[in-house]
């Protein structure tokens, strides 16, 4: 009995471990990259604009204008809901070098919060067919690219967060040009009967029900490095 135990408590260990050296977590526990992509679609783009918003005695504010392309670097097709993207997550870096090695100098994160809405279930019973509707659904063939426009909004404490996760805004402006990335969630979690990021069992039935017709894209994505230059002040 005891070895079984001890047993357990080793494979315990061992899990965590993996999934500790597979990705790096913000605080509020959702992790903004991994290194070892579960899906073949790949969110790269670049920066149009950036514009100044406001400041205040604490922050200084930014709006920033993206195109994002999302690649199909897979020999399937992938399957995307219509439904608008969630920008849950953005990342400053020095490089494009710090940003694969999670060396951050701006860390923001915010994503849904748990609604039942009644457009959730609507849209849940709407997606629960055969085949994937042509008026929810998008379908991205092998080697082909999903262009889109998108707004972000870079709030930057003037003196850093207090969890240091971000730098001052003097340390962040004099990195300029910078290097930013965006986390994206395709699949909204709300959609969702019971509402759990890391468990999409909805989604997952979808997934296997329409496997003839691609692959359904249920993971959060993180694009690659996208160069960002602060306007001249």
């Amino acid at each position: 009995m005891v070895r079984g135990s001890c047993l357990h408590l080793a494979c315990v260990l061992l899990l965590s471990l993996t999934i500790v050296g597979e990705s790096r977590v913000f605080g509020d526990g959702t992790a903004m990259k991994t290194k070892d992509e579960m899906t073949p679609l790949r969110l790269r783009g670049q920066v149009t604009k950036v514009e100044f918003s406001r400041k205040d005695a604490h922050s200084v504010v930014f709006d920033v204008k993206l195109r994002l392309e999302l690649v199909n670097a897979g020999s399937r097709p992938i399957i995307l809901l219509r439904h608008p993207f969630w920008l849950g997550a953005l990342t400053l870096a020095r490089s494009p070098e710090d940003a694969k090695g999670y060396k951050y100098i701006y860390q923001s994160s915010s994503w849904p919060s748990v609604s039942g809405a009644p457009e959730w279930k609507a849209l849940r019973q709407s997606l629960d067919q055969r085949n994937p509707p042509a008026d929810l659904t998008r379908v991205v063939g092998s080697g082909e690219t999903f262009q889109y426009d998108t707004d972000a909004v870079l709030y930057i404490e003037k003196l850093g967060n207090f969890d240091k996760t971000s730098q001052p805004w003097d340390v962040i402006r004099r990195t300029s040009p910078i290097w930013l990335q965006v986390s994206l969630e395709t699949w909204p979690v709300n959609v969702e009967p019971k509402v759990d990021p890391s468990h999409l069992e909805f989604g997952e039935i979808l997934q296997r029900r329409w496997q003839q017709f691609g692959q359904l894209q249920l993971e959060r994505l993180t694009s690659e490095p996208m160069q960002l230059s602060f306007p001249k002040s």
